[in-house]
């Protein structure tokens, strides 16, 4: 059985994305690292209650025990270890869209299994479960699940319908998008000027549920078409997404001559990508 395990989506326009699900090994070492944090700051809280409780010179090692203070101590460990051992992934998932420091060191995100971020309720779930995974000793039945299963996928992520992916495979893909833009990019335009631009527009953010400009009405290539739905797929995994929101749509604006106001130009960013994809969905899916 080979250890590297593909998974391929088919988005909802009709494009395949492939992912390369995580390993034992990969998740291992994420874990590894997630838990030197998790315990160290537990040993700190340690430290700083012992500091705080028992600030009475009286109280020593031999006599500590008979003092109730100590039941308090084990009761705020317990529960903060507890939060800590399943909460900080939530947080941190929430946080960095599906990473954690650990997970973010060792090159692995957390997607749904239809490649989309994951959400808050699968990612309570999939880190609650993570006692069942922990059975029963040194996350045994989760590495069962793990080595055997098509997604690589633990009980935890079953249940919450998601999986652990390597985030190196978005390398690959702007390689593509490189390849498809050095000949067309302008290289007498100020990319970081235009980039300043865009990010200060106050509606760059618009919802893609909003009424889309009729000048994305253009026919592209089935290839640039592939390329461009892909990207708006994968964009909230891309490293520097707004750079890439720029090039895109310099090369499509030129590539269609499409006719858009000067004042709409980098407001309309999304906006325009996304209108041209759905135009084009209609000749190629």
């Amino acid at each position: 059985m080979t250890l590297k395990k593909n998974v391929y989506i088919e988005t909802h326009e009709n494009v395949t994305i492939e992912y390369e699900t995580a390993n034992l090994g990969s998740r291992f070492l994420a874990r590894l690292l997630d838990e030197v944090i998790v315990y160290s700051t537990l040993i700190i809280t340690l430290i700083i209650l012992l500091f705080t409780l028992f600030d009475d010179s009286s109280l020593n090692l031999f006599n500590l025990v008979d003092n109730w203070n100590i039941f308090y101590v084990i009761a705020i460990v317990y529960i903060v270890n507890f939060i800590l051992k399943y909460f900080y992934f939530v947080f941190f998932e929430m946080i960095m869209r599906g990473q954690s420091p650990g997970k973010k060191a060792a090159g692995l995100r957390v997607v749904s299994t239809t490649g989309e971020p994951i959400t808050f309720s699968a990612s309570l779930v999939r880190n609650l479960l993570r006692i069942v995974d922990d059975l029963p000793a040194n996350y045994l039945v989760g590495a069962i699940f793990i080595f055997f299963n098509k997604k690589s996928q633990r009980l935890g992520d079953i249940a919450a319908n998601t999986m652990v992916i390597k985030t190196k495979e978005n390398t690959r893909f702007t390689k593509q998008l490189e390849q498809m833009l050095q000949d067309e990019i302008n290289k007498e335009v100020d990319m970081q000027e235009v980039l300043d631009k865009y990010l200060e527009s106050s509606e760059n953010n618009k919802s893609p549920d909003e009424p889309i400009p009729e000048e994305t009405n253009a026919t592209i290539s089935k290839h640039e078409y592939e390329i461009l739905a892909q990207y708006l797929a994968q964009r909230e995994f891309i490293h520097d997404s707004n750079i890439w929101d720029v090039k895109l749509f310099n090369y499509v604006f030129r590539r269609v001559n499409a006719q858009i106001p000067q004042r709409m130009y980098y407001a309309y960013v999304i906006q325009f990508l996304i209108g041209v994809e759905r135009y084009n969905r209609q000749f190629y899916t």
